[in-house]
């Protein structure tokens, strides 16, 4: 068994919110251990998880350009080390992923992309979206997956200010029984619209919503782990392990 030479740092900006970033950095170790193999302290990736307190854009884009010039900030101070490539552990936030761009030379994973290449792949012409009401009317997902010739079926108005008031009360640590409900309520009724599959459109869902479903749903957190661990590790031949 050989020992993977680590020669690449995974850059994630965090924090929005906290516990969903937690949640991020537990699925990288476990994943490592489950498809990667890794099986002592220097076979897991070298990571640099930034939790920075921006503040909230998850209705209102009153904040946008403070948390902007926030994540800007960070992603220049983070740039002189040497890192491979950087994620956002957060939906809304990608809507200042090209800002971001432009502010280093260290690639991004997107998580929206590797989102939409999940549902590509699944050959489903009609999802259904849960996300912020930042996420929904900024149209984050809609511009990417319509391109693939995908329907986006979207929640009602007042379902996407009642997502906005669970993704809250889940940064605040007020999960509940009542806001799953809600939340599977609210996917019922996407999938009676049509939906073939559900986005979670926001690392905040994932920590509340039912683990079995009448159709498959689309983790972005775990979609966003996987892709940042694929491009750490890269590829492996038949048989070998990291650890």
């Amino acid at each position: 068994m050989r020992i993977f030479k680590k020669n690449r740092i995974i850059g994630i900006l965090g924090g929005m919110g906290p516990e969903a970033t937690a949640k991020l950095y537990d699925l990288l170790i476990k994943i490592s251990q489950e498809e990667y193999k890794a099986l002592s302290n220097e076979s897991f990736p070298e990571i640099i998880l930034y939790s920075v307190p921006v503040p909230d854009f998850i209705s209102s884009l009153k904040s946008k350009e403070i948390a902007k010039r926030m994540l800007i900030s960070r992603i220049k101070m983070l740039s002189n080390v040497p890192t491979s490539f950087f994620c956002i552990g957060s939906n809304t936030a990608h809507l200042l992923i090209d800002d971001l761009r432009k502010s280093t030379k260290i690639p991004f994973v997107s998580l929206i992309e590797e989102t939409a290449n999940e549902v590509k792949g699944l050959k489903i012409k009609k999802v259904g979206l849960l996300a912020s009401p930042v996420a929904i009317k900024t149209g984050i997902y809609q511009k990417v997956l319509e391109k693939q010739g995908v329907e986006i079926i979207l929640p009602q108005e007042k379902e996407i200010q009642k997502l906005g008031c669970i993704i809250k009360d889940t940064v605040a640590g007020r999960r509940n029984k009542k806001n799953s409900l809600i939340l599977e309520k609210i996917a019922n009724g996407l999938v009676s619209r049509g939906a073939g599959t559900i986005i979670l459109g926001c690392t905040e869902l994932p920590l509340l919503f039912p683990k079995k479903f009448q159709v498959p749903v689309l983790d972005t957190l775990e979609i966003l782990a996987k892709a940042c661990l694929k491009k750490y590790y890269g590829r492996m031949k038949g048989g070998e392990k990291y650890g």
